[in-house]
């Protein structure tokens, strides 16, 4: 029993670090992004696995379930992939916001005639709006990337943003 509640201790200062850590990197995270990166070739996939990675905790801190769906096959992007890295942490961020715990955020890369497209799907109890995603010169971020950010209305029964980039 003594060493129950000692290990009891140890695991409620580890999530307290790891909070604080979350906390960290959420502010590390917007200075991500960079405008002196050259413009290059890179896969949309592994730039979003990778990012995805670092934010998913956010996600299990506010307890909203979070999935990542990897379209197949999609060509590689030329275009700015840390002003797209800090597109999607915007959106990510601005989408988590708008959920409650036990809520879900879907995302989803695919392609639809010219565009690689990644799609946000709110599930849940969330009332956002398009212009609550619009925020923070995310427009002219998205502008830059020459990309279109939209409501997605595709599926009924969510909220959806749909973020194309040629």
């Amino acid at each position: 029993e003594r060493l129950s509640g000692s290990v009891e201790r140890a695991l409620v200062s580890i999530d307290k670090r790891v909070g604080m850590a979350a906390k960290l990197l959420h502010a590390l995270s917007a200075f991500v992004h960079r405008s002196d990166q050259p413009i290059s070739t890179f896969n949309i996939n592994e730039l979003i696995s990778e990012e995805y990675i670092l934010l998913e905790r956010f996600s299990k801190l506010a307890q909203v379930d979070s999935v990542l769906e990897l379209g197949e096959g999609l060509p590689s992007l030329y275009n700015d992939p840390s002003l797209l890295q800090h597109v999607f942490y915007r959106m990510y961020a601005l989408c988590l916001q708008q959920l409650n715990g036990g809520d879900s955020l879907v995302i989803m890369t695919g392609q639809h005639e010219k565009y690689t497209e990644i799609v946000f799907r709110l599930i849940g109890n969330s009332h956002a709006t398009f212009r609550d995603l619009i925020c923070d010169n995310l427009s002219a971020a998205v502008k830059k990337l020459e990309g279109n950010l939209t409501v997605d209305t595709r599926v009924d029964g969510c909220t959806g943003f749909l973020l194309e980039i040629p």
